[in-house]
């Protein structure tokens, strides 16, 4: 599954053992690298304002948390995980 994001940047997910998966974006600045559960809804490229609406929804349910991709903040892209844990920012 590849998310369509602007300037060649695509997110892959790697479904591997132990119902973890790894989820990760490729620019020419780097690789950023989210291991999560594989229980995740993933959206690209969604509005501010869809955003936000999003972000309600969620926080009423209480189920799962937000994680922006602030560094890449322009790609208006952010992932919603049962699971919080941090990114990690790998130079290629």
């Amino acid at each position: 599954m590849n998310g369509d994001l602007p300037e060649k940047v695509s997110g892959a997910i790697e479904y591997t053992q132990h119902n973890v998966m790894n989820w990760s974006v490729a620019n020419k600045k780097g690789i950023l690298r989210k291991r999560v559960k594989i229980n995740a809804l993933i959206i690209f490229n969604v509005g501010i304002n869809q955003l936000k609406q999003h972000t309600k929804r969620i926080k009423a349910q209480n189920k799962f948390n937000i994680i922006l991709n602030k560094r890449h903040r322009k790609y208006v892209g952010y992932l919603i995980f049962g699971l919080t844990s941090g990114w990690q920012y790998q130079k290629l």
